[in-house]
């Protein structure tokens, strides 16, 4: 790999359908699924859990990626509508991705 790779970490309930898509994306070099759990600390799940109380959501995954997220990141997605609901009133301006 260069220097000028980039690696993305993503979540979600089931990644594996979306391993073979993501490896033919222009740029995709390799992808690896497995199974792990990594808490997200008190500020971000407090926000997540505030961002779903105002939208009505129930997407907790959905919620923490848009917490987490940064202006001008992208976020892949089975189903971008479910993020777009969460990243605009989080006031989040992100690209998402389909998959």
């Amino acid at each position: 790999m260069s220097e000028n790779t980039e690696t993305a970490i993503l979540a979600g309930g089931c990644f594996w359908p979306a391993q073979e898509p993501l490896r033919h994306r222009d740029g995709g070099i390799s992808t690896r699924a497995g199974v792990g759990v990594t808490p997200i600390d008190d500020s971000p799940g407090r926000r997540a859990g505030m961002l779903l109380a105002r939208t009505g959501h129930a997407g907790a995954t959905d919620a923490a990626a848009v917490c987490l997220a940064a202006d001008g990141d992208d976020i892949l997605a089975s189903d971008p509508g479910d993020l777009r609901v969460l990243a605009e009133p989080a006031d989040v301006h992100v690209e998402l991705v389909l998959v």
